[in-house]
């Protein structure tokens, strides 16, 4: 599970499932204990982005990676005229 994270489109089902569900509470397991005092209400937009916060973080991370490595090589190339 804890490699499935890493993939870009794991974060980003998870990322898109708790914003167009409302419902979901957490994306990892949760307890019986942390269930107890859960309203049984959707949550807000607001609450939604701050539990997808790390995968938002991780799919841009990802993304500026991703660009300075091609750009890297990009440049290491010389491609000349």
């Amino acid at each position: 599970m804890n490699l499935l994270r890493l993939s870009p489109s794991q974060l980003y089902t998870d990322a898109t499932t708790t914003i167009l569900m409302p419902s979901v509470r957490s994306l990892g397991p949760v307890s019986i204990e942390q269930m107890i005092g859960a309203i049984p209400s959707p949550l807000s937009f607001k609450d939604s982005l701050m539990i997808i916060w790390p995968q938002l973080t991780g799919i841009t991370a990802a993304m500026m990676v991703c660009f300075a490595l091609s750009y890297f090589v990009f440049m290491r190339r010389e491609i000349r005229c």
